[in-house]
């Protein structure tokens, strides 16, 4: 169809174009007229005549009292020899008191324009076209006979008699001198009768309705062409329009087509991953919050495209809403580029979090057996050294055999935060094991050097005449910490031992360097 509509318009241009140039050749004389002969009234337009026939012809036209110039023309199919007379007549300047004579030499034809003045003085006033009897050709002429070009046009030898018709008769006012000094060619009757004058209206400078139609020919096939010409170009166009828009609508339409595929296929496995995300709980949560809004986000505007792909496709052949439909296709890629970029996104952190919960159990595993393996040490640690009941251990024991429970339950729900709780506790738990070593050491210090120098320092206090209260007070204080780090180590309170450790060194030795 488009191939059709190509060549229908090109089809009509180059008919119009044709058409044009066959209708205004007859008639292209009209348009190229040429100079006068400076040296004599004749032009011979054919270069044929003889120059015997032009002078003895100029000669007899030189005899008038006023102007008058012939032109010889070769071809004069389809003009009108008054009409191209008047405007050959206006193009020389000829003087108004003139005649000029466009004789055919195709056809026995003789265009006259008579200039303004003339034609008042003339009884034939307006310009005229005669068209002269056809000519007798003997029975005895040989055909093979070699004539001139003037004996085989004999009409050039009326031009006198054409030029005696028009000024034989001078009206009253006219001198009495407008005679030639010689006596012209008789006027024919039958050649006045021929005389067809160019005007109905009387107006000398008007031409006949016929010439002007025929004037007017050129400017109407012009017209003509250029209507053709515009109606092949809008065809033209109009068919570029239409192939340009459907060229869009093809292009867009499958590109697009394979882009809202793709994006229905990502949003599938997107749906597929979804599910996997619920289900997470506290910092795990609030960790992919983000994502999944952004992912969320994503699905909606996936909706949309859905919704709204048939109408865009529409759109693309209304020029109002076109820019509208481009831009949402042209969307299509950087939406389709997105999804498949979250969607690797969703997987990775899917296996980030897989391996992390797997990461977790494993160190769960592996705390469980230091667990196991601390009970053992508390366990032995009570059978060397009796004195050491430990009863305090019993409950911090249980509650980190608690929390470690706590952790395997929620290691599949809360990963992130499992996995920061297990570091913190497993740190702890190193702690715990360094100071229930700690223990006997501590135990045989303060039962054994401690005490002594405590000891020690009574003694001193009681050889002494006279302690301040300040030191009286100090020493019980001493005495009173150091009863309370053996109860504290006896039942293996190391939250209690690490805060009156400190505090009874201080003062123990303060009372030593006062004492």
């Amino acid at each position: 169809m488009d191939h059709f509509v190509y060549r229908l318009a090109r089809g009509i241009f180059l008919t119009a174009l044709v058409l044009f140039f066959l209708a205004i050749s007859p008639a292209w004389a009209l348009l190229s007229l040429p100079s006068p002969n400076p040296d004599s009234r004749l032009t011979d337009l054919s270069e044929k005549l003889s120059e015997v026939y032009l002078q003895s012809m100029a000669s007899r036209l030189e005899r008038y009292p006023f102007e008058v110039r012939a032109v010889f023309l070769p071809q004069t199919q389809g003009v009108n020899l008054a009409f191209y007379a008047e405007k050959l007549f206006r193009h020389w300047h000829m003087p108004e008191k003139s005649m000029l004579l466009a004789v055919a030499l195709d056809r026995r034809k003789i265009g006259v324009h008579i200039g303004k003045a003339l034609k008042a003085e003339l009884k034939q006033a307006a310009s005229s076209e005669i068209s002269l009897p056809a000519k007798s050709t003997p029975a005895q002429k040989s055909p093979s006979a070699s004539r001139s070009p003037e004996q085989e046009q004999d009409h050039l030898e009326l031009l006198p008699g054409v030029v005696d018709d028009m000024a034989k008769s001078f009206t009253a006012k006219g001198p009495s001198s407008a005679r030639p000094s010689q006596p012209p060619i008789a006027s024919s009757p039958a050649l006045e009768q021929m005389v067809d004058s160019n005007t109905e209206t009387g107006n000398p400078l008007e031409s006949p309705r016929s010439t002007r139609s025929q004037n007017l020919l050129p400017i109407f096939l012009l017209l003509g062409f250029l209507l053709l010409s515009g109606l092949s170009a809008w065809v033209l166009r109009f068919w570029q329009r239409q192939k340009a828009q459907k060229d869009l609508i093809a292009k867009f339409s499958l590109e697009g087509q394979a882009s809202f595929n793709q994006i229905e296929t990502v949003y599938a496995r997107l749906d597929s991953l979804l599910p996997q995300f619920h289900g997470y709980q506290g910092e795990t949560h609030d960790k992919l919050k983000l994502f999944l809004r952004e992912l969320t986000h994503l699905q909606n505007r996936y909706d949309q495209i859905f919704d709204s792909f048939e109408d865009q496709v529409q759109l693309l052949v209304h020029p109002q809403a076109q820019s509208e439909a481009l831009d949402f296709f042209q969307s299509l890629e950087s939406d389709l580029e997105k999804g498949l970029a979250l969607f690797q996104q969703a997987q990775t952190v899917l296996k980030n979090l897989t391996e992390l919960k797997q990461k977790n159990a494993s160190q769960l595993a592996t705390l469980q057996t230091q667990k196991n393996h601390f009970s053992q040490e508390l366990y032995e640690l009570r059978k060397l050294h009796p004195q050491l009941k430990l009863v305090r251990l019993s409950p911090v024991f249980q509650r980190y055999h608690e929390q470690l429970k706590q952790m395997e339950l929620s290691n599949n729900r809360d990963p992130m935060r499992v996995e920061k709780e297990l570091q913190d506790w497993q740190k702890e738990l190193r702690k715990l094991e360094r100071d229930l070593q700690s223990l006997p050491h501590l135990w045989l210090q303060f039962n054994g050097d401690l005490r002594k120098r405590i000891e020690g320092l009574q003694k001193r206090s009681e050889s002494k005449t006279l302690l301040s209260a300040q030191q009286n007070k100090l020493l019980q204080e001493v005495q009173h910490l150091h009863k309370n780090m053996l109860q504290a180590i006896e039942q293996g309170d190391l939250e209690r031992i690490n805060q009156l450790n400190e505090v009874f060194t201080l003062k123990l030795q303060g009372l030593e360097a006062q004492i």
